[in-house]
């Protein structure tokens, strides 16, 4: 894929089961399609039916990954999150900062425990802050326990319309995303794809898109993810 494509509404990195993604920021969209030989616009039906191979298979658990329940502190969790982040191909640095082959910077926050919303905006106004400090050009991205803060913290971000700067992920889809990409599902550029502010704010949103069409015939799920 060559330039990417501008419309009203930003510019398309990619179009998966008919939904066109896309970006607000321009560098951001040429980092995510400048190469063609791994353009993140491969066909449809190649991606969805490498989803789905990987959803029938029987996808090992990745041991040194506890599921959340048993992780008790935060510096604990934010060292687990710091690891998955490894094994998706980022070079992880302090304070949470993922450095894409790719070019693509994303500055991860962990949170723990689940906040209301008005801590929620906090955390979302502070790290724009820190986003506004650094020179490269960069993603935010919210790691959070459960799925209820997942919707809180996509309120949030889009109540002080900073979803063109930052995303937000549970813990388990982050999980599942890991487990896909080990077992030779998914590539480094289509992790980013999932990681980087696209117009959908919560990435399990994005991730449940594949998995309902990829899933249309697959009989049996896997049951290794942490609940």
């Amino acid at each position: 894929m060559g330039k990417p494509i501008k419309d009203a509404e930003g510019y398309e990195v990619l179009e998966l089961f008919g939904i066109k993604l896309r970006v607000k920021n321009e560098r951001l969209a040429y980092l995510l399609t400048m190469d063609a030989k791994e353009a993140l616009t491969e066909d449809v039906n190649v991606l969805g039916k490498k989803i789905s191979q990987a959803l029938k298979s029987e996808m090992a658990p990745i041991t040194d990954i506890p599921p959340v329940s048993e992780i008790t502190s935060y510096d604990e969790y934010r060292e687990v999150i710091n690891t998955i982040g490894e094994k998706l191909e980022f070079d992880v640095g302090l304070g949470g900062l993922w450095k894409s082959p790719t070019g693509i910077l994303i500055v991860m926050k962990a949170v723990h425990k689940d906040v209301g919303f008005d801590q929620a905006k906090k955390y979302v106004s502070e790290l724009a802050i820190q986003q506004d400090k650094i020179t490269n050009e960069n993603a935010g991205l919210f790691v959070v326990a459960s799925s209820l803060s997942c919707d809180i913290f996509k309120a949030a971000i889009r109540s002080l319309n900073l979803y063109n700067k930052m995303r937000v992920v549970s813990y388990e889809n982050l999980y599942q995303i890991l487990q896909i990409k080990e077992s030779g599902y998914l590539k480094h550029r289509e992790v980013v794809t999932l990681m980087v502010p696209l117009d959908n704010v919560d990435v399990g949103e994005l991730l449940n898109v594949i998995k309902s069409a990829a899933t249309l015939t697959v009989v049996k799920k896997p049951t290794t993810a942490p609940h």
